[in-house]
């Protein structure tokens, strides 16, 4: 989070945060509540749990103890939960706040929307059930979501009124799962459908960001998809889980 501290699910509910102290506080044990995807608008944030799929499309942090959490869990016996949402969990003030998804509409990719605070009533596609990959970004203010083929965002995310849905791009190869921004915004890195890892170019002009297969190289252990297996070791490094037993280490090229 901003203060350089942790957050994590642990088992099936609990939220926690390492104080600098190194002792756990707690921000949601919450094993026997809700599902996070059935919160409105105002409720307390401490009456609902991650359960099932929270923290599964990555762990966006906003501020210290704010985080979104996307997905849906539907089965036998929750047959009117159709559709994902979008919520941010603010555990400081123990706020909700509704920022996208009808989870009783029929599950469905929404268009594009500039005017502000209409999101509540919209969609998100069936993959986001459980892994359309989300990034929070301080600089824009935006929530970016990998949703089927293209990469979406939510601006001013903590703000319905104002929250407007945008496409940011869509990738040649026609798919996107995880991804990362780099540090100085110049360059996106996505992993496609088939665990390739590929770089889009949004100021660097460097040549070799055009997304071509950047690896893994042929006899290399394929790279699967999971929750927050990209980060930055430094400015020129890439550290990836393959959710295979393995962390593979890109440099950037020159």
């Amino acid at each position: 989070n901003d203060e350089g501290l942790p957050l994590f699910r642990y088992s099936t509910s609990l939220f926690g945060k390492v104080n600098s102290d190194y002792t756990l506080k707690t921000l949601n044990d919450a094993p026997s509540y809700g599902h996070f995807e059935e919160s409105v608008e105002g409720d307390s944030a401490s009456d609902y749990s991650v359960y099932v799929y929270g923290t599964k499309s990555n762990l966006p942090i906003k501020d210290s103890e704010k985080i979104f959490l996307l997905g849906h869990y539907s089965s036998t016996t929750r047959t009117t939960i159709l559709s994902s949402a979008l919520r941010l969990f603010d555990y400081e003030s123990d706020y909700v706040t509704a920022v996208m998804g009808d989870i009783y509409a029929p599950a469905g990719q929404s268009a594009d929307d500039s005017t502000g605070g209409n999101l509540s009533s919209k969609t998100f596609a069936s993959q986001c059930r459980n892994s359309c990959y989300t990034q929070y970004d301080e600089a824009s203010d935006r929530l970016y979501f990998a949703e089927e083929n293209i990469l979406r965002y939510v601006t001013e995310p903590d703000n319905p009124a104002a929250s407007t849905l945008g496409t940011f791009f869509t990738p040649l190869n026609g798919s996107i799962y995880n991804f990362i921004f780099k540090d100085d915004g110049s360059q996106l890195f996505y992993l496609d459908s088939s665990g390739n890892l590929r770089c889009y170019d949004i100021s660097s002009g460097k040549t070799w960001c055009d997304e071509s297969k950047l690896g893994p190289a042929e006899g290399m252990r394929k790279i699967g998809i999971g929750a927050n297996q990209l980060t930055w070791k430094d400015s020129n490094t890439l550290l990836i889980s393959t959710y295979n037993g393995l962390i593979y280490q890109y440099k950037l090229l020159p």
